[in-house]
Order: structure tokens, then sequence, then C-alpha cells
């Protein structure tokens, strides 16, 4: 009785992956390790790079009371920024000593523009603000990165 299965086709030399096991069982090892290692160093962007049309100018005066910063310096520098085109928003915080004024532009607005014409615009009512007020403008258009100048 003959065996379908001759004597040559048992042979294991004839099958490719027996003979190249061991470089096979090498490149997967390889692959698991460049994966594994990918997966911790590869940066995830959970939410998108968003950029953000807002203005933060914050003003510090020393010790002054809440209710004097609110009308010597906080309602002036609100009043002014409002007439800058494109401002949807302006919201404050004024504590003891400091306020922060908060400008939200329309998304359409050119924010180079838009910083330069409020600059120019805190520089206008600095003069009518106490000597001892110090100003700076955050242009922070981007949650990743901000940038700080002083007026």
């Amino acid at each position: 009785m003959t065996s379908p299965i001759g004597p040559d086709d048992e042979n294991p030399d004839h099958y490719w992956f027996a003979r190249h096991s061991k470089s096979i069982i090498f490149l997967i090892g390889i692959l698991t390790i460049i994966g594994v290692w990918q997966a911790f160093t590869l940066p995830v962007a959970v939410f998108p790079t968003t950029n953000f049309p807002r203005v933060v100018i914050g003003v510090d005066n020393g010790v002054m009371p809440i209710e004097q910063m609110e009308v010597t310096i906080t309602r002036p520098i609100e009043a002014a920024v409002r007439t800058v085109p494109g401002i949807e928003t302006v919201r404050s915080v004024t504590s003891r000593g400091s306020a922060e004024i908060d400008l939200y532009f329309n998304w359409t607005v050119n924010m180079l523009e838009t910083l330069q014409m409020v600059d120019a615009t805190v520089s206008r009512v600095q003069s009518s603000l106490p000597a001892t007020a110090q100003i700076r403008r955050t242009a922070s258009t981007s949650r990743a990165s901000r940038s700080s100048a002083t007026v």
C-alpha cells in the first residue's frame, strides 16, 4: 500500500517556514520591540492645536484697594479697548492691586493687526492711569504657547 505522502514531502527542508523559522522569529521579535518603543515615544495629540483670538491685559498697581483699582484702571482700559475692531467680549477680574482684562475677538480677525491696535489703544490710555500702574499685554492666541510683552 502506497501512502499519498511521499518520503520527499515529509522532509522539513522543503517547507519555507521551517527553513527560515529562526529568522522569522528574530524579525517578529525586532518588530515587537520597535512597536513597543514607538508606542511610548510617539507624541499623541488628544486635542488639536487651536489658535484662540484672545488677548489678556494685566495691570499691577501695588496694593491699591479693589474699588479704586476698578474706577481708576480697569474701567478706563475696558472702555478704550472696546473701540478695537473685531472685539466680541471684554471680561475683567479686578483684585487688590491688580487687574486682568480678557479680550475675545472674532475668529476672522487678523491677530497681528489686532495686537498692534490693542497695544496702541493701551498706550493711549496709559497716560490717564496712575503712574505706578504697570501694564502687561499677553497675546494668548494659542493654548500651548503664550508670548508676553510689556507695554
